[in-house]
């Protein structure tokens, strides 16, 4: 894209996500993993499903993202994003109608862009089903697997869950770890909030 300047991760943004209490696996994949500008080899998550994630969060919620704010590292060298989300629905953890934040390895700030493969993305606006672990910051459990766009199907006339990002997801019991899981289909939001409700009442 012209006019776009990409920053690429570096270990220095160590000490700054350790402050933050962002749990290892994602400093990790922000570290060693965070390639700016192109997918990263090494960013890989254990697949994970619906039973996995739920029974992972210390969060399940519908939300709505209000605000993404990227910010650099002490060292002006990597940038992670602040994700604001307004709770409408708690399924576990916190109770409705109060918000949570999300910080996250990559992002943009100004003409600088960062990503790291697999992660999910936010925009202002959008609402989603959030597995989440934390809180003070919570990180999306499984990378993009634990984020579920919502979308509202006017055939249906029903809110519709999508399937989370499973791009860096890979089965612990695959012969070839390149092979991504099967891929998941939309659920309708009152299915899976049944579905996730059950899981969590066995």
């Amino acid at each position: 894209m012209e006019g776009t300047r990409i920053a690429t991760p570096s270990r220095c943004a160590h000490n700054r996500f350790m402050k933050l209490g962002l749990p290892w696996p994602l400093l990790l994949a922000a570290v060693l993993f965070g390639v700016a500008g192109r997918p990263a080899q090494g960013s890989r998550a254990t697949a994970m499903d619906l039973d996995g994630l739920a029974r992972a969060a210390d969060h399940v919620v519908v939300g709505e993202i209000v605000d993404v704010r990227g910010a650099w590292d002490a060292e002006y060298r990597h940038i992670y994003s602040t994700v604001t989300i307004v709770v409408s629905e708690s399924w576990k953890g916190t109770a409705s109608g109060q918000t949570l934040t999300v910080v996250q390895p990559g992002g943009t700030l100004g003409d600088y862009v960062t990503r790291v493969a697999g992660l999910a993305t936010f925009t202002p606006g959008e609402r989603a089903v959030l597995f989440l672990r934390g809180r003070t910051p919570a990180s999306v459990v499984g990378l993009g697997q634990g984020k579920r766009p919502l979308r509202f199907d006017t055939r249906l006339r029903a809110w519709m869950a999508d399937p989370g990002d499973r791009s860096a997801a890979v089965r612990i019991n695959a012969i070839d770890t390149t092979n991504a899981p099967p891929a998941e289909t939309p659920l309708r939001l009152d299915e899976l909030r049944q579905r996730v409700r059950a899981i969590l009442s066995r």
